[in-house]
């Protein structure tokens, strides 16, 4: 309780200050920043707004990611099931209906608690994707191979992302003592996350190589989201706000079309 006082006193200082110049900040900075307070927040209990800034649920960005791991999982358990279409169909149009959302919610609280709570929310992703293989028919996913990896490379993907995501409130997080990756790999953030990256673009290779999978899950999930989360890593201006939420929803947007593709593709490809 005393952390969230804190949290609201310390962001109504912040608001004290003398206010940005029009056009200082890109609308996506705007939009996406953890700052961000809209006409219906405000109706809400002021103690209520740091709780929702940090857990980012004034924007949908989380549903569709939750949503995109579900599909890894499902489409990944297809093709190993070669479950047939209708079937296929039939079981993503109810986890689409009804997504069922992993543990997610001690995310804003982890951010107070650890130094880094990306790694929580790409372990909810990760489970979103056996949860998904679940869903489709395949027993214990927890124990397939690659799958495993699949949810290992969702994880990463995620965490790598996130941390992108999570530049764009250092300054203000380092003035609050709120946790995050960023703030703890500062001075050293693309080095990590090009390790992240390479890291997921393996993990995501030995999914391919353990479940027999052929090119166009390599040219497509594979090199897709390698070549575009490595020129991102690569290209990304880390002290600007509007690049990094500039290429974070891109990147995020992107890499996860380029898995869900390059899966489909392949399942399609073994009927």
């Amino acid at each position: 309780m005393s952390s969230v006082k804190t949290l609201t006193l310390t962001k109504t200082a912040l608001r004290a200050d003398p206010p940005a110049p029009p056009g200082a900040e890109s609308r996506i900075a705007q939009k996406f920043g953890g700052h961000y307070a809209g006409d219906w927040m405000r109706r809400l209990p002021a103690s209520w707004t740091p709780y929702i800034q940090l857990a980012r649920l004034h924007r949908p960005h989380g549903l569709v990611v939750v949503s995109l791991s579900h599909l890894f999982g499902l489409l990944h358990a297809a093709f190993l099931l070669r479950a047939p279409a209708a079937e296929t169909l039939r079981v993503a149009a109810v986890r689409r209906a009804r997504v069922e959302r992993p543990p997610i919610l001690y995310y804003p609280f982890a951010k107070r608690q650890m130094f880094a709570p990306q790694l929580v929310l790409g372990a909810c992703m990760g489970l979103a994707v056996l949860v998904g293989a679940a869903a489709m028919g395949l027993e214990r996913p927890w124990q397939e191979a690659s799958t495993r990896c699949l949810a290992g490379a969702t994880t990463l993907w995620v965490v790598a992302f996130d941390t992108i995501y999570a530049h764009m409130d250092l300054q203000d997080d380092v003035k609050l003592g709120v946790n995050s990756l960023a703030v703890f790999v500062r001075g050293y953030a693309r080095p990590v996350l090009a390790m992240l990256v390479v890291g997921m673009a393996a993990l995501l290779h030995r999914a391919g190589v353990v479940a027999g999978m052929g090119a166009a899950y390599n040219g497509i999930a594979v090199a897709g989201c390698s070549l575009c989360a490595g020129a991102i890593v690569a290209l990304l201006d880390l002290g600007d706000r509007a690049s990094c939420g500039k290429w974070c929803i891109f990147g995020f947007r992107f890499t996860g079309i380029s898995m869900v593709t390059g899966l489909l593709v392949t399942y399609l490809a073994s009927l």
